[in-house]
Protein backbone atom coordinates (compact mmCIF):
# COMPACT_ATOMS: atom_id res chain seq x y z
CA UNK A 1 0.00 0.00 0.00
CA UNK A 2 2.59 2.48 0.98
CA UNK A 3 4.39 1.50 -2.18
CA UNK A 4 2.04 2.34 -4.66
CA UNK A 5 1.12 5.86 -2.64
CA UNK A 6 4.25 6.58 -3.07
CA UNK A 7 3.93 5.89 -6.54
CA UNK A 8 1.42 7.73 -7.34
CA UNK A 9 3.04 10.75 -5.21
CA UNK A 10 6.02 10.48 -7.72
CA UNK A 11 4.22 10.66 -10.69
CA UNK A 12 1.77 13.55 -9.54
CA UNK A 13 4.75 15.60 -8.80
CA UNK A 14 6.01 14.82 -12.60
CA UNK A 15 3.07 15.65 -14.62
CA UNK A 16 2.57 19.17 -12.41
CA UNK A 17 6.40 19.83 -12.99
CA UNK A 18 6.04 18.98 -16.28
CA UNK A 19 2.59 20.73 -17.18
CA UNK A 20 3.64 23.94 -15.50
CA UNK A 21 6.94 24.18 -17.43
CA UNK A 22 5.40 23.69 -20.76
CA UNK A 23 2.88 26.25 -20.11
CA UNK A 24 5.91 28.64 -19.84
CA UNK A 25 6.54 29.74 -23.50
CA UNK A 26 7.81 33.44 -22.05
CA UNK A 27 9.52 32.72 -19.09
CA UNK A 28 12.63 31.29 -17.69
CA UNK A 29 11.22 28.96 -15.18
CA UNK A 30 13.86 26.97 -12.54
CA UNK A 31 12.38 23.80 -13.68
CA UNK A 32 12.68 24.25 -16.99
CA UNK A 33 15.01 21.37 -18.01
CA UNK A 34 16.05 19.83 -15.00
CA UNK A 35 12.84 19.01 -12.68
CA UNK A 36 14.22 17.13 -10.04
CA UNK A 37 17.75 16.03 -11.11
CA UNK A 38 20.49 17.43 -8.91
CA UNK A 39 23.20 19.01 -10.14
CA UNK A 40 26.56 16.37 -11.27
CA UNK A 41 29.57 17.19 -8.52
CA UNK A 42 33.17 16.77 -10.13
CA UNK A 43 36.20 16.45 -8.76
CA UNK A 44 39.59 18.91 -10.10
CA UNK A 45 41.37 16.36 -12.93
CA UNK A 46 44.91 17.66 -10.98
CA UNK A 47 45.65 18.04 -7.60
CA UNK A 48 45.83 21.50 -5.87
CA UNK A 49 47.90 22.84 -3.05
CA UNK A 50 45.55 25.50 -3.01
CA UNK A 51 44.04 25.39 0.68
CA UNK A 52 40.27 27.00 0.47
CA UNK A 53 39.48 24.62 -2.41
CA UNK A 54 39.47 21.61 -0.06
CA UNK A 55 35.69 20.47 -0.14
CA UNK A 56 34.63 23.11 -1.96
CA UNK A 57 32.15 21.34 -4.75
CA UNK A 58 32.57 21.88 -8.29
CA UNK A 59 30.46 21.94 -11.10
CA UNK A 60 30.67 22.15 -14.88
CA UNK A 61 29.30 25.65 -16.67
CA UNK A 62 30.62 28.27 -18.68
CA UNK A 63 30.76 31.90 -17.35
CA UNK A 64 29.67 34.88 -19.23
CA UNK A 65 32.12 38.28 -19.21
CA UNK A 66 30.30 41.17 -19.79
CA UNK A 67 33.00 41.96 -22.86
CA UNK A 68 30.28 39.43 -24.14
CA UNK A 69 32.97 36.94 -24.01
CA UNK A 70 32.36 33.58 -22.53
CA UNK A 71 34.47 30.68 -21.03
CA UNK A 72 33.71 26.91 -20.01
CA UNK A 73 35.09 24.25 -18.06
CA UNK A 74 34.85 22.98 -14.40
CA UNK A 75 33.64 25.68 -11.83
CA UNK A 76 34.01 26.39 -8.23
CA UNK A 77 32.58 29.78 -6.71
CA UNK A 78 32.20 29.96 -2.84
CA UNK A 79 32.85 32.27 -0.25
CA UNK A 80 34.38 31.75 3.23
CA UNK A 81 35.41 34.03 5.71
CA UNK A 82 34.87 37.08 4.02
CA UNK A 83 32.75 39.10 1.89
CA UNK A 84 34.25 38.54 -1.44
CA UNK A 85 33.35 35.35 -3.56
CA UNK A 86 35.71 33.43 -4.81
CA UNK A 87 35.56 32.10 -8.39
CA UNK A 88 37.71 29.47 -9.63
CA UNK A 89 37.70 28.12 -13.38
CA UNK A 90 39.73 25.47 -14.77
CA UNK A 91 39.08 26.06 -18.80
CA UNK A 92 37.34 23.24 -20.79
CA UNK A 93 40.33 20.84 -21.89
CA UNK A 94 42.97 22.11 -19.30
CA UNK A 95 43.95 19.83 -16.83
CA UNK A 96 46.69 21.29 -14.40
CA UNK A 97 46.70 23.41 -12.05
CA UNK A 98 48.69 25.94 -13.58
CA UNK A 99 45.88 26.58 -15.82
CA UNK A 100 42.70 27.45 -12.86
CA UNK A 101 41.93 31.55 -13.03
CA UNK A 102 40.21 33.03 -10.74
CA UNK A 103 38.07 35.69 -11.73
CA UNK A 104 36.23 38.50 -10.03
CA UNK A 105 32.68 39.82 -10.29
CA UNK A 106 33.14 43.19 -12.12
CA UNK A 107 34.62 41.00 -15.13
CA UNK A 108 31.47 38.54 -15.00
CA UNK A 109 27.96 39.36 -16.37
CA UNK A 110 26.82 36.04 -15.02
CA UNK A 111 27.99 32.32 -14.29
CA UNK A 112 25.80 29.34 -15.60
CA UNK A 113 25.85 25.89 -13.98
CA UNK A 114 25.05 23.39 -16.33
CA UNK A 115 23.38 19.50 -15.01
CA UNK A 116 26.67 17.53 -16.09
CA UNK A 117 29.07 18.48 -18.99
CA UNK A 118 27.35 15.65 -21.45
CA UNK A 119 24.39 16.61 -22.07
CA UNK A 120 23.94 20.21 -20.62
CA UNK A 121 19.78 19.50 -20.54
CA UNK A 122 19.07 21.98 -17.80
CA UNK A 123 21.17 24.94 -16.41
CA UNK A 124 20.78 27.71 -13.64
CA UNK A 125 22.05 30.74 -13.93
CA UNK A 126 23.24 32.80 -10.95
CA UNK A 127 23.36 36.49 -11.33
CA UNK A 128 25.96 38.72 -9.25
CA UNK A 129 23.27 42.07 -8.52
CA UNK A 130 25.82 44.35 -6.25
CA UNK A 131 26.48 46.54 -9.13
CA UNK A 132 23.12 46.85 -9.49
CA UNK A 133 21.28 46.49 -6.34
CA UNK A 134 24.19 46.40 -3.80
CA UNK A 135 23.50 43.06 -2.94
CA UNK A 136 26.37 40.35 -2.24
CA UNK A 137 26.57 36.94 -3.31
CA UNK A 138 25.95 35.62 -6.85
CA UNK A 139 21.49 35.57 -7.00
CA UNK A 140 20.15 32.09 -8.64
CA UNK A 141 17.49 33.29 -11.37
CA UNK A 142 13.98 31.38 -10.90
CA UNK A 143 12.05 33.26 -13.31
CA UNK A 144 11.99 35.94 -15.51
CA UNK A 145 9.21 37.69 -17.82
CA UNK A 146 10.18 41.14 -19.93
CA UNK A 147 11.78 43.32 -17.47
CA UNK A 148 10.42 41.10 -14.00
CA UNK A 149 12.81 38.41 -12.24
CA UNK A 150 12.81 36.66 -9.27
CA UNK A 151 15.93 35.42 -7.70
CA UNK A 152 16.92 33.55 -4.60
CA UNK A 153 20.27 32.92 -2.58
CA UNK A 154 20.17 29.04 -3.22
CA UNK A 155 23.70 28.87 -3.78
CA UNK A 156 24.61 29.63 -0.05
CA UNK A 157 23.86 29.50 3.83
CA UNK A 158 25.14 30.97 6.46
CA UNK A 159 27.39 28.42 8.91
CA UNK A 160 25.79 30.14 12.15
CA UNK A 161 29.47 28.15 13.79
CA UNK A 162 31.97 29.93 11.92
CA UNK A 163 30.23 32.89 10.62
CA UNK A 164 30.82 31.86 7.05
CA UNK A 165 29.05 31.07 3.81
CA UNK A 166 29.00 27.77 2.37
CA UNK A 167 27.71 25.54 -0.37
CA UNK A 168 23.95 24.71 -0.45
CA UNK A 169 22.91 22.51 -3.52
CA UNK A 170 19.97 20.37 -2.10
CA UNK A 171 17.80 19.47 -5.26
CA UNK A 172 17.06 22.20 -7.65
CA UNK A 173 13.75 22.59 -7.51
CA UNK A 174 13.93 23.48 -3.88
CA UNK A 175 13.11 27.30 -3.14
CA UNK A 176 15.41 28.98 -0.71
CA UNK A 177 13.81 29.41 2.12
CA UNK A 178 16.15 32.37 3.46
CA UNK A 179 15.75 35.61 1.02
CA UNK A 180 13.52 35.66 -2.02
CA UNK A 181 13.50 38.88 -4.27
CA UNK A 182 11.33 40.83 -6.68
CA UNK A 183 13.55 42.72 -9.30
CA UNK A 184 12.66 45.63 -12.16
CA UNK A 185 15.12 47.91 -13.98
CA UNK A 186 15.08 49.97 -11.19
CA UNK A 187 14.81 48.64 -8.02
CA UNK A 188 14.29 45.25 -6.27
CA UNK A 189 11.74 44.27 -3.26
CA UNK A 190 11.73 41.49 -0.36
CA UNK A 191 9.01 39.09 -1.28
CA UNK A 192 10.71 37.54 2.01
CA UNK A 193 14.33 38.01 3.86
CA UNK A 194 15.35 36.02 6.70
CA UNK A 195 13.92 33.09 8.45
CA UNK A 196 15.47 29.82 7.18
CA UNK A 197 14.75 26.72 7.91
CA UNK A 198 11.48 27.61 9.99
CA UNK A 199 9.76 28.91 6.82
CA UNK A 200 6.75 27.94 5.12
CA UNK A 201 7.69 29.21 1.72
CA UNK A 202 4.20 28.39 -0.09
CA UNK A 203 2.42 30.66 3.41
CA UNK A 204 5.21 33.68 2.68
CA UNK A 205 4.07 33.65 -1.22
CA UNK A 206 0.66 34.07 -0.29
CA UNK A 207 1.05 36.24 2.30
CA UNK A 208 3.04 38.83 -0.34
CA UNK A 209 0.67 37.91 -3.17
CA UNK A 210 -2.60 39.02 -1.21
CA UNK A 211 -0.57 41.92 0.60
CA UNK A 212 1.15 43.36 -2.85
CA UNK A 213 -1.92 42.88 -5.08
CA UNK A 214 -4.87 43.28 -2.59
CA UNK A 215 -6.20 39.54 -3.43
CA UNK A 216 -7.16 37.01 -1.08
CA UNK A 217 -5.95 33.76 -2.54
CA UNK A 218 -6.69 30.36 -0.44
CA UNK A 219 -4.11 27.73 -0.59
CA UNK A 220 -6.16 25.82 -2.65
CA UNK A 221 -5.50 28.01 -5.45
CA UNK A 222 -1.70 27.51 -5.92
CA UNK A 223 -0.52 23.82 -7.20
CA UNK A 224 3.08 24.38 -6.41
CA UNK A 225 4.96 27.31 -5.70
CA UNK A 226 6.29 27.92 -9.05
CA UNK A 227 2.70 28.17 -9.94
CA UNK A 228 3.24 31.43 -7.30
CA UNK A 229 5.80 32.37 -8.99
CA UNK A 230 4.41 33.01 -12.24
CA UNK A 231 1.39 34.92 -10.94
CA UNK A 232 3.87 37.33 -9.38
CA UNK A 233 5.31 37.98 -12.97
CA UNK A 234 2.29 38.50 -14.41
CA UNK A 235 0.94 40.84 -11.82
CA UNK A 236 4.22 42.65 -12.47
CA UNK A 237 4.12 43.08 -15.76
CA UNK A 238 0.41 43.97 -15.56
CA UNK A 239 1.34 46.86 -13.33
CA UNK A 240 3.89 48.09 -15.94
CA UNK A 241 1.59 47.90 -18.64
CA UNK A 242 -0.64 50.18 -16.74
CA UNK A 243 1.57 52.44 -15.51
CA UNK A 244 2.80 52.87 -18.67
CA UNK A 245 -0.94 53.53 -20.33
CA UNK A 246 -1.43 56.12 -17.60
CA UNK A 247 1.20 57.97 -18.34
Amino acid sequence: MIKILSITILFLLYVNNTAVCQSIKYESCYTKGINSQTITHYNWPCQTHRKYLSGVPVEYGDIHFVNEDKMEGLISFFKAYSKFIHIIILPEGKKSESNMIELYGKEIKYIRIYNDSISKTGFIDFLDLYNKYKLINYWRLLCTKNAISIFDDYKFKLNYSTYSLEHNWITTTSISKNKLILCSENNYTKIYWGGGMFRNVKNSLRRFINKRYNQHCKKEMFKSETDMLIYILNKENERLNNNSNNQ
